[in-house]
């Protein structure tokens, strides 16, 4: 019986081993960014079929934001940024948790670069740097950014996004599919301005918003009243003047209303909100 345990014991060790590479893989870092930048104001108004109240950004900024979804830190994870003139003014550093700010490891600022390293960036933390420039970019051609660690260059996967200000009313295609606004011919969709884990939540919104209309899940009629109701509702936490998660509510109640979900549907939505 002694031999047979012995005979086992090197199976047993592979299979041990087996599991602990393929079933319950090592956890990894996965680390995403996102760069934000004004381009400025629209040089013409828009012509929407809603009379609204023109408020432009003509401040010029910049905005890093860097998550790691992972599950594992990220170590030396390095920031770079470096523009081609004199550009920065000021930076400023946000870290969630801010504990955070105990890691930097190396730390330089010029006027025309950034760069700052920290010792680790653990799993389910985010870092952000709004930068105060001295005159708007235009394009991503006026800078380079590299964000990188021991394990990885992760600089390829970055999100660049422009961001042109235009209305301060953040639903101003409520008639997309009525009147065919070409979004090609606009900016891309006006912010809050406020960013939660590096996504402005009135753009995703609006941008839904336009989908839904687009693919004819609401109507233009639809549109008009989740626009109405969402507009005049001033309680509660406002993202550029709009609650969003009034709008959500009223858009699931009209998704609900349209048959386009089931209630078990929309109460599982909301079950996973909080």
């Amino acid at each position: 019986m002694d031999s047979r345990k012995n005979s086992s014991a090197p199976y047993n060790d592979c299979n041990r081993i087996f599991l602990g590479h393929h079933i319950y893989p090592p956890a990894f870092p996965d680390i995403q960014s996102t760069i934000i930048y004004n381009t400025g104001p629209l040089r013409a108004k828009p012509d929407f079929p809603f009379k609204l109240d023109l408020k432009t950004d003509d401040k010029a900024w910049f905005k890093i934001f860097i998550v790691n979804r992972g599950n594992n830190s990220a170590e030396d994870l390095a920031t770079q940024v470096t523009f081609h003139d004199n550009m920065i003014h000021n930076v400023e550093k946000a870290y969630t948790p801010p504990s955070l700010a105990k890691r930097i490891k190396d730390f330089s600022k010029a006027n025309t670069s950034f760069y700052e390293m920290l010792f680790y960036l653990p799993a389910r933390t985010t870092i952000e740097y709004p930068f105060h420039l001295n005159k708007l970019i235009k394009s991503s051609d006026e800078f380079k950014y590299y964000v990188v660690s021991k394990e990885r260059d992760w600089t390829p996967s970055t999100s660049i996004l422009p961001r042109t200000s235009r209305y301060l009313n953040v639903f101003q295609n409520t008639a997309y599919a009525e009147e065919n606004i070409n979004k090609e011919e606009h900016a891309s969709a006006p912010g809050s301005g406020i960013f939660i884990g590096g996504y402005d939540p009135v753009v995703m919104s609006n941008e839904l918003f336009d989908l839904l209309q687009a693919k004819k899940l609401i109507t233009s009629a639809d549109a008009v009243e989740i626009k109405k109701v969402t507009e005049a509702y001033k309680e509660g936490i406002l993202f550029g003047g709009i609650n969003v998660l009034k709008f959500n509510e009223v858009l699931i109640n009209k998704l609900l209303q349209n048959k386009v979900i089931s209630s078990e549907q929309a109460t599982r939505i909301i079950n996973r909100a909080p």
